[in-house]
């Protein structure tokens, strides 16, 4: 993402967080680094965190786009992602289904 950036001359400025004292240091550096918009990726913690992010971005007046429709859902502005629960309820499914098929055949292994 930054060489993609850097060809046409944007910069990208990274912050992490992983708890919500993190959260709100990452938000006050945009500020002061005067940052046009945001971008949030898909994260275990970022995505436990969509009301405390949105309202963060909210407070900062930082156009925002993230990872799942749980952002949007929480008054955030856009995301790129789907459903983050359809995801769970897929793969349950397809956990599912797996387990009641037969098992491939296996063939002994020719010893020579």
């Amino acid at each position: 993402m930054q060489s993609a950036a850097s060809t046409t001359g944007q910069q990208i400025l990274v912050v992490n967080a992983s708890n919500d004292g993190e959260l709100d240091t990452a938000f006050t550096v945009l500020t002061q680094q005067h940052v046009d918009a945001l971008l949030v990726m898909a994260d275990p913690f970022l995505n436990s965190r969509p009301d405390k992010i949105v309202a963060l971005a909210a407070r900062y007046a930082l156009p925002a786009m993230y990872p799942w429709r749980e952002f949007p859902k929480a008054e955030g502005l856009m995301s790129y992602g789907t459903e983050l629960a359809a995801h769970g309820a897929r793969l349950a499914f397809m956990a599912e289904k797996f387990s009641k098929e037969p098992s491939p055949p296996t063939f002994p292994f020719n010893s020579r």
